[in-house]
């Protein structure tokens, strides 16, 4: 995860450079910002990363184009079950990776896109 950390910066400051759109941006700085919690979070606790890792762009996309991206919010149930069904988390570490990746994802966006 840390090298993951470290590529989301350096993906970061690429894309400054090259004035990609703010929202890809911001994106990338939830990325970077959201893996580490998790990855704090995971020394002690194991928490879906895989459903943190659907919820936050879901977020973006929402903010970026509006309505139009709701119905695609039941893919975080779906990779939710599917996690479960597998028997690679419990319910309550999915709902909290599903969790973090809303509402991080949405208070970063918030304060930085209002």
């Amino acid at each position: 995860m840390t090298f993951s950390i470290v590529s989301y910066v350096a993906g970061f400051f690429f894309l400054f450079a090259l004035q990609a759109p703010i929202y890809v941006q911001g994106l990338m700085c939830c990325y970077a910002s959201n893996t580490l919690l998790v990855m704090l979070v995971a020394k002690w606790w194991k928490i879906s990363v895989h459903t943190t890792g659907i919820a936050g762009p879901l977020v973006a996309l929402a903010y970026a184009f509006g309505p139009v991206v709701h119905s695609f919010f039941l893919l975080i149930i779906v990779i939710g079950v599917a996690r479960v069904h597998l028997k690679r988390h419990t319910v309550l570490q999915v709902l909290v990776g599903g969790a973090l990746g809303l509402l991080l994802t949405y208070l970063q966006f918030h304060i930085f896109f209002s």
